[in-house]
């Protein structure tokens, strides 16, 4: 009687013959303490049906083009054995096709593995943000907030006034581990000052639990986990280590782009002939205005620029970069007989200044200016009136405050100026004459001329006060889901097990809480006739377990490097074991985020920024871990700034770093004790990641009296299904932990081989 189901994509799929199906079973392993399997793995052949070649779409005829099914990508399938569930909810991965020419029979040769696995499948290799699909990103587009100093202040602790509980994107109570939050963080973008902030300056920080929830939401799958879900993991945050600039709109409506597509006549002014020349009454001071802010290159998406006066309007502070550009021409003008005069000489002086007026003071004032002189002796073949063309290009870079003002003046003195007619070579001493400035415009193509042009472009892109802060562009780039999710796992040494009541849900604690003190009695299921093998940890074929954070790319963590040639708070774990010499690494995803003290005053906060000697500068840097603590008291004021200036003075400060509490520490998220920390503290904890989280582990599997013991026992269908790694096994007045049940067999009646781990 065939007794075995097999489900792929949720279809039963009909197997003509039952299938002996040895499967294994384990939590983790011993020997590789950073390794995380699957629970289950399986080895199946599929005997073939019409149904399961249309599955895999007859995928046996080496010259079938496959449409819809792709055997390099896992399948969702479930295999039942007596209506007992072997694998739940697991991933299969077709190897290969065996065929059998003489009988025609066809042989599909699977891997089915388990629900962790399948977890792993369902998040499979996204990425946090930026995926192809957009779908696949995490979405924190609700906290998207005003950077404020009121949006700033709320998320300190609800204590702090004027706190309205707004860090979820809108006005609620504050939930541990949710929301966004502003802790203090120097990110070099104010030249080092270490007393005065800026709320411009400071950036959101997400909570990992967030994160992991999302990622989560996003497969379709849930947990259960008092660690996840408690007040700690709460706390652990992931501060924004991109560079965060204003949005592509807030930053075309502070920029413009304005200046003419034909000939710009700025200024005609009349010239008066008196002895033997042509002079104007006096020098003549002339505002450029430019008609054109949107044609082709240019535009003026914020209306700054003025095109009735001319002037720029600096629509929010920050620091920009002015140019102007003039293709400048002075031509003179005979209207009384427009076609019978030339100029004979033409001497001038020409300034060209770009002014700047103050938002707080009235007056406009020179920033920048070119000048250029100009004597001409012609004759007839100067032609009649277009005498000078020169080149100007002024700029202007510095710190401009809303309200600013910015424009363009031209000054020309002509002299000297010598009009005679082309017929008789006379000299012209009456009718009307003037002159005109204009500026021309740029010939594609043609190197010599230059643009015509106005223009204001921001320095940098750095978000501003009143900007919108797009949360998500906080997200940390180039991180996949999962990786994320491994490294969560090893920092906290976390197992997950596949909930059997419920496919998409799993049990996740540390290893220190994983076991309850339940346990089943195994002592009559012991097969005592095929013996018992005892393997003394000594058998381990590593020396030294590495626990570090991955290299940031900051000016503290490389200085740190540089010291010490290993990473801020790195651990190793030296085995007493004189037989081996491999070792094995744990490197999380996250880099370390050291604190930093100075002596101004006493607040102790992460920096992250580049420091060449001489200049401190923002910078992107690898995503980071550290616990959020809200606001705490300090000795020593800071102070701080909003755009308007100094705001405001401060005692106590929104604290979050690789420690609890900076003055008065219990817990470090560091391996170990850092060899040099860049503050003063009279008593560092030594309760870190390590002693809290693996210590208890390494030592049980590297003590010499801790055992693996292999034994074989009389295990059925009911045990399996209400087998629960999280209980110990007893055994003969002895009680285990199970690490692996190997090869076990419905439709096979013999012992299985269980892998039990005796704590020391």
């Amino acid at each position: 009687m065939n007794n075995s189901r097999l489900y792929i994509n949720n279809g039963e799929i009909p197997i003509l013959r039952d299938v002996s199906i040895p499967t294994t079973y384990k939590i983790a392993d011993i020997k590789d303490p950073f390794q995380r399997d699957s629970d289950t793995t399986l080895s199946i052949e599929i005997p073939s049906t019409v149904e399961i070649d249309e599955v895999f779409e007859f995928c046996f005829e080496v010259n079938i083009s496959l449409q819809n099914f792709n055997p390099n990508l896992k399948t969702t399938a479930s295999f039942f054995i007596n209506n007992t569930e072997v694998i739940s909810n697991g991933s299969l991965q077709l190897n290969r096709i065996i065929i059998k020419p003489l009988t025609n029979e066809v042989i599909y040769i699977c891997n089915i593995k388990g629900q962790l696995s399948d977890l792993y499948y369902s998040i499979g290799e996204k990425y946090l943000i930026e995926n192809d699909n957009p779908a696949h990103d995490l979405d924190f587009s609700d906290y998207d907030h005003a950077l404020t100093k009121t949006k700033y202040l709320n998320t300190w602790d609800p204590a702090v006034s004027p706190n309205t509980n707004e860090v979820s994107g809108v006005d609620t109570a504050v939930v541990d581990g949710e929301g966004y939050r502003y802790p203090l963080i120097d990110y070099g973008l104010n030249s080092g000052n270490v007393g005065d902030f800026y709320v411009h300056h400071q950036r959101p920080m997400l909570f990992l639990r967030e994160y992991l929830f999302k990622i989560f939401e996003l497969a379709g799958k849930t947990w259960t986990s008092t660690f996840l879900d408690g007040a700690f993991f709460k706390t652990l945050g992931v501060p924004c280590t991109e560079i965060l600039e204003s949005t592509d709109s807030e930053i075309a409506d502070r920029e413009c782009y304005v200046g003419n597509t034909a000939s710009l006549t700025i200024a005609n002014h009349a010239l008066t002939y008196t002895t033997g020349d042509w002079n104007p009454t006096s020098p003549y001071y002339d505002d450029v205005l430019f008609p054109d802010d949107t044609t082709g290159v240019y535009s003026d998406a914020g209306n700054i620029y003025n095109t009735a006066d001319g002037n720029i309007t600096v629509a929010a502070s920050n620091q920009y970069v002015v140019n102007c550009s003039l293709n400048l021409n002075l031509t003179v003008n005979y209207p009384t007989d427009p076609f019978d005069f030339y100029v004979d000489t033409f001497d001038a002086a020409v300034l060209v200044n770009l002014y700047k007026q103050d938002s707080i003071s009235a007056p406009f004032y020179v920033i920048a200016s070119s000048s250029s002189t100009y004597s001409v002796v012609g004759s007839s073949g100067q032609g009649l009136g277009s005498m000078l063309t020169q080149p100007f290009t002024l700029t202007y870079e510095g710190q401009c405050e809303a309200g600013d003002k910015f424009k363009i003046g031209v000054y020309t003195v002509p002299s000297a100026i010598v009009l005679r007619k082309i017929s008789d070579n006379s000299l012209i001493t009456t009718g009307t004459a003037s002159y005109d400035v204009s500026s021309g415009v740029y010939a594609p193509g043609d190197p010599i001329l230059i643009r015509a042009a106005f223009s204001i472009t921001q320095i940098n892109n750095n978000i501003l006060e009143g900007d919108t802060v797009e949360v998500n562009r906080t997200i940390p780039r180039k991180i996949k889901q999962k990786d994320l999710f491994k490294s969560t796992i090893n920092a906290f040494n976390l197992y997950v097990l596949p909930d059997k009541t419920n496919p998409n849900n799993y049990f996740i604690e540390p290893r220190n809480t994983f076991y309850s003190t339940n346990f089943v009695d195994w002592t009559d299921k012991l097969d005592a006739g095929k013996g018992i093998e005892i393997i003394p940890m000594g058998e381990l074929d590593v020396k030294q377990f590495k626990y570090k954070y991955k290299q940031g790319g900051d000016y503290y963590n490389k200085a740190y490097q540089d010291a010490w040639q290993e990473t801020y708070g790195e651990l190793t774990f030296e085995a007493e074991n004189e037989f081996v010499n491999g070792d094995k690494t744990n490197e999380l995803i996250f880099s370390p985020t050291p604190l930093i003290g100075n002596a101004l005053n006493d607040l102790i906060i992460p920096k992250i920024y580049s420091n060449n000697g001489s200049e401190i500068t923002p910078i992107k840097d690898n995503i980071r871990l550290i616990q959020w603590a809200g606001a705490i008291s300090n000795t020593l004021q800071w102070r701080l700034f909003t755009i308007a200036g100094y705001d405001s003075t401060w005692y106590f400060f929104p604290y979050a770093g690789h420690l609890d509490n900076p003055y008065t520490p219990t817990f470090d998220l560091s391996f170990a004790v850092p060899n040099y920390v860049f503050f003063d503290i009279t008593s560092y904890p030594t309760t870190n990641l390590f002693t809290e989280y693996h210590y208890d582990f390494i030592y049980e599997i590297t003590n010499k009296n801790s055992k693996i013991v292999i034994a074989y026992f009389n295990l059925d269908e009911i045990d399996i299904q209400s087998f629960d790694f999280r209980k110990q096994v007893f055994v003969n007045g002895s009680y285990y932990v199970v690490n692996k049940i190997e090869d076990f067999d419905i439709l096979d009646p013999k012992t299985t081989k269980v892998e039990l781990f005796k704590i020391a």
